[in-house]
């Protein structure tokens, strides 16, 4: 049995409570813990009043050392720290150019006008001291600042603009042409800006740099230049003046550059044809359209007529003149610019020049208003006092206007002039006609086309006459095509160049080697004219088919002896292509086709019968007419490359002299015959000199003969209508 403790035994422990309960159990160690606690607790006491002894020791070093830290802190915080702080928030800083003006150029300063937009990447009122701004070019080195803008002082708080007005700045030479020749060449050309100043944050003051490179839009070479509203003044002005027209010069930039009066020169690739002037120029931000004058010189695009127009053909054929203006110079206040001028010089404006707007919008002579411009409701040039001696009459009255006063020497010189740039510019006109259009009229097919687009024309510049016909007849083709209004004019030049073709062609002395392509060429021009002719002057219903086919076969066997002269120099030039005109064939080796069999054999039926019974002592004629007209037929099918063209004139040529005779006579046989022939004409209806004429001619026979003989007219109107 287990001992009680000493402590129950007492009279105080039996009745202490708790006493029952028993011994509490005991960790291990827990008296050793408990011994060691409190000597933590005492060890804890004595090192708390060490350091206090320490301290009051001890305080005063401290207190220097911390001094001491302080005077080297603190003037490093302000002058290393809050100056990175500063520049940090400068650098971080947004500063956009928000306008500019470069105004009164001269070749050592500008009056320059610029705005920009700061914005601190901090909410705390920032002042800035007076400063000096260098613009400068990045990629250039050495000394590149070529402005300096000088900024007063200026309080910033969040967006804050910042800038100056009209301040008359010196230019550094040679960094500014660089800047300049940026602005012009390239899309985006940076601002760089540097500069330095002192910069306060509240009451701290700390010296900043400023760098920084401003995006913007610059010219780009003025991408989308263009000349609008072309107009070309007859006469000329007394400046010599001849061209005005709205020159586009887009600006995406946000500057405005007074640039002055800019005078360009206008070529075609390397060939100078006039000049222009822009007067007082300003670029504003935008698409900025300025009024352009100049004078483009006509002798000299007429002594070049031909490579002029071959160095246009793509252009011309689109309907429009691809023009460069290249900057001779730039003048403000009388006094070049160099840097202007050397920017703009290297400088190449390509412009499309609508053609049709050239020649439509021209204006005449007529006063106070001229013609063209008041049916086109146009600024009239002429209707300015300065230019009173241009008109003698005013529109729809029958007095002199007050310009008759003056001499008759003065008018008939403005006259003169004014003629001669009216006749070079419709030549133009005509010659773009031919190039596109006219003639394609005449080529048998694609492989000679080149031969009438190129090689004529390049003859026609040395042999005037041939000149005269190819415009003749791009002239008539302009009337066919035209409104009637526009008829009577083209008319009216296509029968002058038609006279003096033919006058220039009898004056030659001889034919020969020298002249044999252009006379060759002309001869055939004046055939294709004189069809053409009558159905530009009178309606369809109105003329006698009969009649006209006699007087152009009267006219094209003319010609032909001047075809037969040349045709072997002809054949051994450079047109030889065009000699088409086979040797005649042999109708019993040829292929006979079944539709030129059903043209034909009915005609040789009628002219056997005419033979065999005596019926017509003329027999043999027609034999003869029906034979070329069988020729023709069958080149078509034989010869492929003989076309349609070649046939048609063939029977003309071949056909016997006494058949014309006949014809005149109403003979019905040979109205037959010619009936046979339309359908070649037909044939050749979509070709613009020639339309409804073979159907008009049949139409005209069927009403001319009775009984068998309307009976083959039929017949013939038929196989037409099969042609078709």
């Amino acid at each position: 049995m287990a001992e009680k403790p000493s402590y129950l035994t007492t009279k105080s422990g039996k009745y202490a409570l708790g006493a029952n309960r028993g011994p509490l159990p005991q960790e291990d160690g827990d008296e050793s813990q408990m011994a060691h606690v409190e000597l933590a607790d005492s060890s804890s006491l004595k090192s708390r009043g060490k350091i206090r002894r320490h301290w009051t020791r001890f305080w005063c070093c401290y207190l220097v050392t911390a001094i001491i830290f302080l005077a080297i802190f603190l003037p490093l915080f302000f002058t290393v720290i809050i100056q990175a702080i500063s520049q940090r928030v400068i650098d971080n800083a947004s500063l956009v150019l928000v306008e500019a003006k470069i105004m009164q150029p001269r070749p050592e300063s500008v009056l320059l006008s610029i705005q920009t937009a700061l914005k601190l990447p901090v909410n705390v009122p920032v002042r800035l001291d007076p400063n000096v701004l260098h613009l400068f070019n990045q990629d250039q080195p050495g000394n590149s600042t070529y402005l300096k803008v000088y900024n007063d002082a200026i309080e910033i708080k969040g967006n804050t603009s910042i800038g100056v007005q009209n301040q008359p700045s010196p230019v550094n030479p040679e960094p500014w042409k660089h800047y300049v020749r940026s602005v012009v060449f390239k899309p985006h050309a940076p601002l760089s800006a540097f500069g330095t100043t002192n910069i306060y944050l509240g009451k701290l003051k700390s010296h900043i740099s400023l760098k920084k490179d401003l995006p913007q839009n610059t010219l780009n070479s003025f991408a989308g230049f263009s000349i609008d509203h072309p107009k070309m003044l007859f006469p000329p002005r007394d400046d010599g003046v001849n061209l005005v027209a709205n020159a586009i010069l887009p600006n995406p930039s946000v500057m405005t550059i007074e640039i002055g009066t800019i005078t360009m020169d206008l070529k075609s690739n390397d060939l100078i044809v006039g000049n222009a002037t822009i007067n007082n120029l300003t670029l504003r931000p935008g698409n900025h359209s300025t009024p352009l004058e100049g004078v483009v010189d006509m002798h000299t695009i007429m002594e070049n007529l031909l490579p002029l127009v071959q160095a246009q053909g793509s252009s011309l054929r689109n309907g429009y003149l691809s023009l460069d203006a290249v900057t001779r110079e730039v003048e403000y206040d009388g006094v070049v610019i160099p840097y202007y001028t050397e920017a703009m010089r290297d400088l190449v404006l390509s412009a499309k020049v609508p053609v049709n707007d050239l020649l439509i919008n021209s204006c005449d002579e007529t006063r106070p208003r001229c013609g063209k411009c008041t049916e086109r409701d146009l600024p009239c040039s002429y209707s300015s006092p300065e230019c009173s001696y241009i008109v003698a009459k005013a529109p729809g009255k029958g007095r002199p206007s007050p310009a008759a006063s003056l001499s008759d020497g003065r008018s008939a010189e403005v006259t003169g002039r004014s003629d001669l740039a009216s006749a070079e510019l419709h030549n133009l006109e005509l010659m773009v006609q031919w190039c596109n259009h006219t003639h394609q009229t005449l080529s048998r097919n694609d492989s000679v086309s080149w031969i009438w687009r190129s090689a004529i024309p390049r003859k026609a510049a040395h042999h005037p006459f041939l000149m005269h016909g190819i415009l003749a007849l791009s002239a008539l083709h302009s009337a066919f095509s035209s409104t009637y209004s526009e008829r009577t004019r083209y008319l009216r030049l296509a029968q002058t160049h038609h006279s003096q073709a033919i006058e220039g062609l009898s004056q030659l002395e001889r034919l020969n080697e020298s002249n044999a392509d252009a006379a060759y060429v002309l001869s055939n021009i004046i055939i294709i004219f004189t069809v053409a002719l009558p159905l530009c002057t009178q309606p369809s219903s109105a003329g006698d088919p009969i009649k006209e086919f006699l007087e152009i076969t009267h006219i094209c066997k003319s010609s032909m002896k001047v075809l037969m002269e040349v045709h072997h120099w002809v054949q051994a030039g450079d047109l030889a292509a065009l000699i088409t005109m086979p040797e005649p064939l042999d109708s019993a080796a040829t292929h006979r086709g079944k539709f030129v069999e059903q043209i034909i054999a009915p005609l040789e039926y009628l002219g056997q019968s005419h033979s065999h019974h005596g019926a017509d002592p003329h027999s043999s004629m027609y034999s003869e007419a029906v034979q070329a007209l069988r020729l023709s037929f069958e080149s078509m099918e034989i010869h492929p490359s003989i076309s349609v063209i070649t046939a048609a004139f063939q029977f003309i040529f071949r056909v016997p002299h006494g058949i014309l005779s006949l014809i005149e006579k109403r003979e019905p046989f040979a109205l037959v015959i010619l009936a046979s022939y339309g359908v070649i004409m037909h044939y050749l209806r979509a070709h613009w000199w020639m339309g409804d004429w073979g159907h008009r001619l049949v139409r005209k026979i069927q009403s001319l003969v009775d009984g068998h003989w309307r009976s083959e007219i039929l017949r013939i109107e038929s196989l037409m209508n099969c042609a078709s």
